[in-house]
């Protein structure tokens, strides 16, 4: 029998820490969001709100120039950790750093330069009670906020790959009391609404900075890049590795990502605010459903390495079965009582396409 100090280094150990911290998080978050969202729509307004949650679905989409990298790089640490080559994980880590900092970069000069040229409020059917110069600052704050946080994110990454999801879990519950208490402050502050923008959306990417600079400097700092270890093949390996995962990052944006825009664009933006409300509040069902498959991937990979098969489908089983006997039946009863509770035929249409979603999301997780 495992003594407790082995068991929590152990494989399932480590999944039960990142599953725990996860569930602590994601609570945190959703309480988060039943607190900030009417604080946000009350202050901003039905349409003002509507620009923003249009701006967030826009920008996110700044998040595909990851191409699959992250990923990527989750895989190579998790063999690193598997076979202890401290080098391999350092250079692969060094390659994919320099490599999203390029790509951010140039993305960012090319944006710079497009910005201006650009009649965001004819974009997003915006009508002249918002000010023009909201919405495009506004827009510009959240590509920068995209774009720093695309290397930032790569610590999470790292993290998966040791199987220490429970540290990068422990930096987004700091980011999300950072937005918190910034959207609050810039509330009290009255704030226009690119400052508030910046203090309630911000914290998320200060808290992934500084926790990589605490990977890097402290708890593995053989991580630390260096330039000798910048290599071609290297580079070429995580652009070809991370073409998958970058097609399936273009199905996510395009499937939950794009209706803000569609609903903006056609309805005008006042009618983004009941649609991401209810996108929001239905997204609460599946909280629990996406805890573990983080914890999985990395878990599968460093077992792939040791040709540890037998836990591997052991731990498929295990997952799938907990999936439909704590996620689908429980959410197929939560779909009937909200439809019951559903307001008006636009609010039951807007529900029953979320459920939609949320259970095509599902079968898919359960399937990856």
């Amino acid at each position: 029998m495992l003594s407790p100090n082995t068991w929590g280094h152990s494989r399932g150990g480590r999944i039960a820490a990142a599953v725990t911290s996860g569930v602590a998080t994601r609570v945190l978050s959703a309480s988060a969001t039943l607190l900030t969202l009417p604080l946000a729509v009350r202050y901003l307004g039905a349409e003002r709100f509507g620009v923003w949650a249009t701006i967030i679905s826009t920008v996110v989409f700044l998040n595909l120039l990851d191409i699959g990298i992250g990923s990527t790089l989750t895989n190579h640490v998790a063999h690193a950790y598997a076979v202890g080559d401290r080098e391999y994980a350092a250079r692969y880590t060094t390659n994919a750093l320099a490599l999203t900092i390029a790509v951010a970069s140039l993305a960012g000069g090319a944006l710079l330069l497009a910005w201006p040229h650009v009649d965001w409020v004819r974009m997003f059917n915006v009508s002249h009670s918002v000010a023009t110069t909201d919405v495009s600052v506004t827009v510009a704050a959240a590509m920068a906020l995209v774009l720093i946080g695309l290397p930032a994110s790569l610590c999470g990454r790292i993290l998966a790959g040791y199987q220490e999801v429970h540290f990068s879990n422990l930096a987004v519950a700091a980011g999300t009391l950072a937005n918190f208490a910034g959207l609050v402050a810039g509330v009290a502050l009255k704030m226009p609404m690119p400052v508030l923008f910046i203090m309630s959306s911000g914290g998320v990417t200060l808290a992934n900075l500084v926790a990589f600079a605490g990977l890097l400097f402290w708890r593995r700092p053989w991580l630390r890049p260096r330039r000798s270890q910048v290599k071609w093949r290297t580079t070429r390996e995580l652009l070809g590795s991370g073409t998958g995962f970058f097609l399936i990052q273009v199905a996510g944006a395009v499937v939950f990502s794009s209706d803000n825009v569609v609903v903006s664009h056609y309805l005008g933006a006042a009618q983004v605010t009941p649609y991401t409300v209810t996108w929001r509040l239905v997204g609460l069902s599946a909280l629990l459903q996406g805890l573990v498959f983080p914890a999985l991937w990395p878990a599968y990979s460093e077992a792939y390495t040791k040709g540890d098969y037998g836990w591997m489908r052991s731990a498929f089983r295990s997952s799938l079965r907990a999936t439909f006997a704590f996620w689908a039946l429980p959410y197929c009863c939560w779909q009937s009582a909200s439809l019951s509770f559903a307001g008006g035929p636009a609010r039951r249409q807007f529900l029953l396409w979320h459920f939609w979603r949320q259970w095509r999301f599902g079968l898919l997780s359960a399937d990856v």
